[in-house]
């Protein structure tokens, strides 16, 4: 709940957070950035700004850029706290926090802090370190926005700096969640517990503190209501890391396509029904096979 201006140099939160004639630059916290509920507006969302990363693939975004960017073209959309709005900016602002409260680059903090203690091999920032394939010689696989391959452009690697950039693999992903469920990411399980305490951020959705959940049961489709919830989170090229509390298991994918049309809601319902339809023929087989042995 510290005011982010604790941390941060003067120039960079002056008018951050005006909104209707009244700055509250200096007011926004931490939490608000983690649960998005600050205001500010996603860079992503500000009108020209795809435009500018897409149009030079290889500039060299800093944190700092992509947020003025946003100071100068996006009002903020809410007083802090009074709305929910995903924000990368946000989170290119907690990665300056880090940064100046441990004096170390953010993608050594997650190499030291994260990465290679879960012993997460596979997970790298390519703009910021050579690749670590879980084949050698194999690249990553490919993203497209439509018919454009963009996947390792430096633009997007460095503009989205704090909200993602990295690659990794679904079996990095499956061991980062299981760690984090196992309470072997934090020190103390309160960190985790205030992470899965939620506020609401759409019509099916909850947020936490940086952790996305759905609830099925709030969807018009029936089919979906039974399923339960999932929580994890998603990325912009329709990357999935999910867990099924009601069923103890984790659903981690990708399509690698930015602009599909398909819900990705959807795809996940389906793979969680198709789970459940397969479980339960093999619950019958057994009782079933049970009943001719007796």
């Amino acid at each position: 709940d510290d005011p982010i201006a604790q941390y941060l140099p003067d120039p960079l939160v002056a008018g951050l957070h005006v909104y209707k004639g009244r700055s509250f630059s200096r007011e926004i916290t931490v939490r608000q950035l983690l649960n998005h509920t600050s205001g500010i507006v996603d860079d992503w969302a500000c009108p020209g700004f795809l435009d500018l990363v897409a149009g030079n693939p290889e500039r060299r975004w800093t944190p700092e850029e992509t947020i003025e960017y946003v100071k100068k073209n996006c009002p903020p959309r809410f007083r802090p706290g009074d709305g929910w709005h995903y924000s990368d900016t946000g989170y290119n602002l907690l990665g300056l926090v880090l940064e100046r409260v441990s004096g170390k680059p953010l993608h050594e903090l997650y190499r030291e802090m994260l990465l290679d203690p879960l012993g997460m091999d596979h997970t790298y920032r390519p703009a910021y370190e050579p690749p670590r394939p879980s084949i050698p010689g194999r690249p990553p696989a490919e993203r497209y926005l439509g018919d454009i391959e963009c996947g390792l452009w430096t633009s997007v690697m460095t503009a989205d700096w704090g909200g993602g950039g990295l690659v990794s693999t679904t079996e990095d992903l499956n061991t980062f969640l299981r760690s984090f469920l196992r309470g072997n990411v934090f020190a103390g399980r309160r960190t985790k517990d205030k992470m899965l305490k939620w506020v609401k951020s759409g019509p099916h959705n909850n947020y936490g503190l940086g952790v996305s959940r759905v609830l099925f049961g709030k969807f018009d489709d029936r089919s979906m209501r039974g399923l339960g919830d999932v929580w994890g989170h998603t990325g912009s090229s329709h990357n999935f890391m999910y867990y099924w509390p009601e069923e103890d298991l984790t659903i981690i994918g990708t399509l690698n396509q930015m602009a599909i049309e398909t819900d990705l809601y959807e795809t996940v319902a389906l793979i969680m029904k198709t789970i459940r339809a397969a479980g339960q023929a093999g619950k019958g087989v057994g009782a079933e096979s049970k009943g001719k042995k007796r």
